[in-house]
């Protein structure tokens, strides 16, 4: 999930005093996160860069899971969540969350979703008894599946 490596990869003296700066996060997937910008003379570039860590990190967990809803808000279970950055939990809590404010549409693609994952994911995610599992994926979540299905199935999807 976290940022591994961190590296000032330019520190360039410019007419003006200040330094052009170049740092490189690299994540655990090997993926390079690059920042750039212009410091002072007398700047602790090493310092800034390390305390930039917790903001791209925080950055990365919250654009993963605003994909991760966005495709399930639109897809339902066709949506494969990416955890490379964020949790199962995470995820779920701004569900949750999300789900509030959803539209219908949105709504029963989230509860197809839903739908497809298995009552033990379910139990974990949201903290829930084997008993809520089986009463809201009987009166809600079965329910919105056939609606989605019925759905995509209009759309050609």
């Amino acid at each position: 999930m976290p940022i591994t490596g961190s590296v000032i990869t330019e520190d360039a003296a410019q007419a003006d005093t200040r330094r052009s700066i170049t740092e490189a996060h690299t994540d655990q997937a090997g993926v390079v996160h690059l920042v750039k910008y212009l410091a002072t003379a007398g700047a602790n570039v090493n310092t800034t860069m390390l305390g930039r860590v917790p903001t791209i990190n925080a950055a990365l967990i919250a654009d993963e899971i605003a994909a991760n809803l966005a495709a399930v808000r639109t897809i339902g279970s066709l949506a494969t969540l990416s955890l490379a950055h964020s949790t199962a939990a995470a995820n779920a809590t701004a569900l949750r969350a999300a789900y509030k404010q959803m539209t219908q549409i949105e709504a029963i693609m989230t509860g197809d979703f839903l739908a497809a994952q298995t009552d033990a994911a379910l139990q974990s995610a949201f903290g829930v008894s084997a008993a809520v599992v089986a009463s809201v994926r009987a009166s809600t979540l079965t329910p919105a599946a056939s609606a989605a299905a019925a759905i995509r199935a209009a759309a050609g999807v």
